[in-house]
């Protein structure tokens, strides 16, 4: 069963609503039921940088642009915990993720999760070499051992050009 989850701030009067508190009660459901827990990943974002300075390289992915970095933070029992993926990576990325996990097409011809994953040197894991690129966030995941807590089979997206696109290394449902 796949859900999405989102929060539209449209109501004047929920001027008191936490976004925090929103999310903690959703990934606390989640993993009070071992099953569910066992096969999701809780993929949490916002939809703009918020007009801040961003003195991190910005991409000319097409026409368009990209904008500023925004953080995204992955809850799962497959995720680890306390790093930081440097992966190149946009909103596109949500569906590149789903794609590749469910070994579906891109949306289109033209959009953005047709592009590349980023091949990005380690002496600037930022600016990736192949651009335009975007990743397709497997590297926020370890789906090879124990879970992502631990092993050394991380998964990413960033090390291998040559790495095929499908369901390698895919979630388990």
């Amino acid at each position: 069963m796949r859900k999405y989850v989102c929060f539209c701030r449209t109501d004047s009067r929920q001027r008191s609503f936490d976004p925090i508190r929103f999310v903690h009660k959703i990934v606390d459901a989640v993993q009070s039921n071992p099953k569910l827990w066992a096969s999701t990943a809780i993929l949490i974002t916002v939809d703009e940088g918020g007009g801040y300075y961003d003195s991190g390289y910005i991409q000319p992915v097409d026409f368009f642009g990209d904008g500023p970095r925004i953080p995204m933070i992955a809850v799962s029992p497959y995720s680890q915990g306390g790093r930081v993926a440097h992966g190149y990576a946009d909103h596109a990325s949500l569906a590149k993720f789903i794609e590749r996990n469910w070994g579906l097409p891109p949306i289109t011809e033209r959009s953005r999760d047709n592009l590349p994953n980023p091949v990005q040197p380690n002496n600037n894991p930022y600016v990736p070499v192949n651009a335009p690129a975007l990743g397709d966030l497997f590297d926020m995941f370890n789906f090879d051992s124990n879970h992502g807590h631990g092993g050394d089979n991380q998964q990413s997206s960033n090390a291998n050009a040559d790495e095929p696109s499908g369901t390698e290394g895919a979630m388990p449902f």
